[in-house]
C-alpha cells in the first residue's frame, strides 16, 4: 500500500495499468487508515490518514482512494490486491456499512508499518463492493494471482427456449415399451414373527 503515488489523467482518474480492468466505483466513502498500535504515542509508524467523503475504485491489480478535499499529506491511497489481506464487511444496526482490511506497506511508498485500513459506505454499495471483491479474490487465487486471467466478472448464461420441433413429440411415444405391472406381487408381505420363527 502506498499514499500519494497514483498517477491520474486530466478527468482525475485512475490510469489504467496493463491488463487492469476497474469493476467498482463508489462515491462519498468514507476512509480511515491506521497504522501502528497508538504506543508508543509520538512513535514515527503511529500515522493516521482519514477522509470523510470520496472516491473508491478496485481493479484487478489494486484498490484505490481518492479523497474529496486533498490534502499537501494525504492525495490518494493505493494497495495491490495481494498486500489487502483479511478483509471482511460489517453491517451494523445503527450505523452506516463498511469493509475493514490488513494492507501491508511496499517499498517506498509512505508508510513505515502494516496498518488497518477501513472504507465506510455511507450511501450504499458496501455489499456491492464486498461481493465483488470476494469474486476477484477468488478468481485471482485460482488463477496462481495473474491478472491476465481475471478480466470480467462472468455473468450466468442466459436462459434459453427450446425450439419445440426438437423436442419429441409426447402422443408419439409407444405404449408397448412400458413393461407390463401384471406381475407384480400384490399380497401383504409376511408378518416378521412368523418368519422369525420359521428360521
Amino acid at each position: 500500500m502506498s499514499i500519494n503515488s497514483i498517477d491520474v489523467n486530466l478527468e482525475n482518474e485512475p490510469i489504467l495499468l496493463p491488463f487492469e480492468h476497474f469493476f467498482f466505483y463508489g462515491n462519498k466513502v468514507e476512509f480511515i487508515l491506521e497504522c501502528g498500535n497508538g504506543y508508543p504515542a509520538n512513535h514515527i509508524i503511529n500515522k493516521t490518514y482519514s477522509s470523510s467523503s470520496g472516491r473508491l475504485y478496485f481493479s484487478n491489480l489494486r484498490i484505490i482512494y481518492f479523497p474529496s478535499q486533498a490534502t499537501a499529506s494525504f492525495k490518494n491511497f493505493v494497495c495491490p490486491l495481494n498486500k489487502f489481506v483479511d478483509g471482511s464487511f460489517i453491517q451494523p444496526w445503527f450505523s452506516s456499512n463498511y469493509y475493514q482490511a490488513t494492507v501491508y506497506p511496499v517499498p517506498q511508498g509512505g508508510l513505515p508499518s502494516v496498518a488497518s485500513v477501513k472504507f465506510i459506505f455511507k450511501e450504499g454499495g458496501g455489499f456491492d463492493f464486498a461481493a465483488k471483491f470476494s469474486d476477484i479474490q477468488f478468481r485471482l487465487h485460482d488463477n496462481n494471482n495473474d491478472p491476465r486471467y481475471v478480466q470480467h466478472l462472468e455473468e450466468l448464461p442466459q436462459y434459453q427456449v427450446h425450439d419445440s420441433s426438437l423436442l419429441p413429440n409426447v402422443d408419439q411415444l409407444v405404449v408397448d415399451d412400458i413393461p407390463s405391472l401384471s406381475y407384480v406381487n400384490r399380497d401383504p408381505p409376511p408378518n416378521y414373527e412368523d418368519v422369525a420363527k420359521n428360521k
